[in-house]
């Protein structure tokens, strides 16, 4: 059985800005990198809704409004809003460990 997981990408997700307060403790500047599993203790409604652009960009997509090789998406949460950057960090590149 091939591991599909080998070959590809990760995604650098870091948290640019926050308009309140994270109810799940991200501070700016926090940064996680995405592949496979989910990071211990990240909240499971951003996984969720990062998940979509995750998978995209861990198998070689693209998406059509990332600027400068990065995209923004944010929580939910209209009161308490984290603004996360995504960023595809390919095998071989500096920080893909």
């Amino acid at each position: 059985m091939h591991n599909y997981w080998a070959d590809c990408n990760k995604v650098r997700v870091k948290v640019e800005s926050i308009k309140g307060v994270c109810t799940a403790g991200c501070k700016v500047g926090d940064e996680w990198m995405l592949q496979k599993y989910t990071p211990e203790g990240f909240c499971g409604i951003t996984y969720c809704l990062l998940y979509p652009s995750v998978r995209t960009l861990v198998f070689g997509g693209t998406v059509p409004f990332a600027r400068e090789g990065k995209l923004r998406v944010a929580c939910p949460d209209p009161k308490n809003t984290v603004v996360f950057t995504l960023e595809t960090v390919k095998k071989g590149e500096p920080g893909y460990a």
